[in-house]
Order: structure tokens, then C-alpha cells, then sequence
């Protein structure tokens, strides 16, 4: 699986991936997509057909207070992204405690998060954003925001615990153990640095609840359980050990063949309602693997195993995956 490179990921997992991962997790249930580096630092489309632009703006020192370039910066950018039709908003990401420059007594963003539109901005924090508005009259006040997300401390547990905290939530929510918080971190990790390599790529939410599914189902699965239950040739065993993790890929890339599997045993469930758990999913496996084989591209025979596998996987983890659809609202 993906997640096996985690070292590899460390060391190209920055800031602004930080903040598209908390941006893409904390607008889930609305998020269509994300693209880190796309027109702007971080884009998101929303299902409504709207986009959001981001620009993030990271500072060595947290407690800078010479924020005027950043702001600047910041401001002409999304000066070009609000010519965008389907505008939904322009938000300027600090991980400065003073993001809009110093002011006596301003505290709005001296914690780990914050997010203020421009309306609920203090009279002299709007003054300073005023100051540069002045040659960018396009940008709709009304659609502009600040937000601080903290990034600092000398190793990355400190540096990434605004982002540890988030996913710590939602893995929560989704009523996954804890057990699952560095597979599914560093999956996630991969997919928003892979956008930021290649700008074309995108995150659709259907990719992201693929990817958590197939992670979470396969985390530490009992091959033995599996062995007795189906009744696989022990000549196989070694095989399927060797072997399953290398076609994960393909099912974690397929949104909709993760989809059928779910969809099929649904109806097959219905049509049978007068088997037993245990029978429901043995005859459901033998019925449905050789379709699932064909959708993987597998061919030789021993990869039948595979395919069963992977549904009796599934199943074991029907509940746990509906319940993440319900969570992102798919």
C-alpha cells in the first residue's frame, strides 16, 4: 500500500500540504474537490459549482510582525482569482500570529486556528487590509477571509499537531480506533503531495473516502480467519499473503468499483434474506469474485483467492465503510 513509504512522504510533506489536508478534511461534506498548486496555492471546488483560493503564506518566524509583503502578496493573487465566475471565496493562510501586520492589544489570531471573514475583523485590522485593497478594487470584501493555522516547533509532532488534532476528529467520527491514525495520515499525506508535484492533479471527494476505505479495511487484516472461513488450499496461503497488497492500489484508485462491491452485496443481501450471516457472505463471495477478478484485471487462477479476499474484507468492514460514506456525505 501506499502508506508503507511514510519516510518518504516525511520529508516532503510541508506547510501548505498541511493546510490543504485541514482545508479538504474540514469541508468534507461539501468539498467536490482540491487541487494544492492548482490556479492558486490551495483551490477547492465545492458541489454546489463554487471555488474557493487560498493563498498560504508561511513565515519562519511565527511571531514576525512584518507582514506588509506577505499581505501584498497574498492580496494580488487573489486579486486575479476573483475574476473567477463561480466565486465562492478568497482567503489570505497565515501561520503568523500577526497575519495582517502588528496592532496593539490584537489577539484574534494568537492560537492554533483562527478564521475570521473580513466583516468580523476588528475596525483596525479591516484598516490594514483597507491600506492594500486600495489597488485592487475586484476583490469582493464580502468573499475575502483571514485564517491562521500554526505551523512551528522543532519537530513535526509540535509542528503538525494543528492538523494531528483535525484528523484525530474525524477519524473519530467515522468510528475508526485510533489504532488507524498513522495508515490513514499518511495515505492522505501522499495523495495532497502528489497534487502539489503534479498541479493537474485533483482530489475528488470520491478519491479520498476510496483511499480511507481501502486503508482502513486492509490495516492488520486476520488471513488466518479468512484461510478457515473460505476455505482456501493451504498451497495458496503464501501466495495471498505475498500478493494482495500489490492490487490495493488499483481497488484504492476505483471509487466506483469500491461502490459496487458495497452496492452488490446490498442486493444480494435482499434477494437472500433467509441466509445466515456466515452463509450470506460465503455464497455472496463464490457469486460475486469472478466479476470482481475480471474489474481488477486479474487471470491466473490462484488470484480467485484474491478476489474473495477482497470482498470478505469488505464485508467484515461493511459497517465501518458505510459509516464513513455517511460521514462525507457521499
Amino acid at each position: 500500500m501506499n502508506n508503507t513509504n511514510a519516510s518518504a512522504t516525511q520529508a516532503g510533506f510541508h506547510y501548505q500540504d498541511i493546510v490543504g489536508l485541514i482545508l479538504f478534511i474540514d469541508n468534507v461534506t461539501d468539498v467536490q474537490s482540491i487541487n494544492v498548486e492548482g490556479e492558486d496555492d490551495i483551490d477547492i471546488l465545492f458541489r454546489d459549482g463554487t471555488y474557493g483560493f487560498y493563498q498560504v503564506k508561511e513565515v519562519q518566524n511565527p511571531d514576525n510582525k512584518n507582514m506588509s509583503t506577505k499581505l501584498k502578496e497574498a492580496l494580488e493573487t487573489l486579486d486575479v482569482d476573483s475574476k473567477n465566475k463561480n466565486l465562492k471565496s478568497l482567503i489570505y493562510v497565515s501561520n503568523a500570529n500577526n497575519p495582517l501586520g502588528s496592532l496593539k492589544n490584537s489577539l484574534e489570531f494568537f492560537k492554533p486556528y483562527a478564521y475570521y471573514k473580513y466583516s468580523d475583523l476588528s475596525q483596525k485590522l479591516k484598516t490594514k487590509i483597507d491600506d492594500k485593497l486600495a489597488i485592487h478594487p475586484n476583490i469582493d470584501k464580502n468573499k475575502l477571509g483571514v485564517m491562521k493555522i500554526a505551523y512551528e516547533g522543532s519537530d513535526s509532532m509540535t509542528r503538525e499537531s494543528e492538523l494531528d488534532s483535525r484528523i484525530h476528529h474525524f477519524i473519530g467520527l467515522m468510528g475508526l480506533s485510533e489504532a488507524h491514525f498513522n495508515n490513514l495520515k499518511n495515505e492522505w499525506r501522499q495523495m495532497i503531495v502528489k497534487t502539489t508535484e503534479f498541479p493537474q492533479t485533483t482530489i475528488t471527494k470520491e478519491q479520498f473516502y476510496s483511499h480511507t476505505v481501502v486503508t482502513a479495511m486492509f490495516q492488520n487484516p486476520n488471513l488466518d480467519n479468512f484461510f478457515n472461513e473460505c476455505q482456501i488450499l493451504p498451497t495458496n496461503e503464501i501466495y495471498i499473503q505475498d500478493s494482495y497488497l500489490h492490487y490495493l492500489n488499483r481497488l484504492m484508485e476505483n471509487f466506483q468499483l469500491v461502490n459496487s462491491i458495497e452496492t452488490n452485496f446490498i442486493l444480494f443481501r435482499q434477494e437472500n434474506l433467509s441466509l445466515g450471516r456466515q452463509d450470506l457472505m460465503i455464497n455472496f463471495i463464490n457469486t460475486y469474485h469472478l466479476q470482481l477478478k475480471k474489474d481488477l484485471g486479474l487471470v491466473d487462477d490462484e488470484d480467485d483467492d484474491i478476489a474473495k479476499f477482497i470482498l470478505w474484507i469488505s464485508i467484515k468492514t461493511y459497517s465501518v465503510t458505510r459509516n464513513i460514506k455517511g460521514v462525507m456525505k457521499l
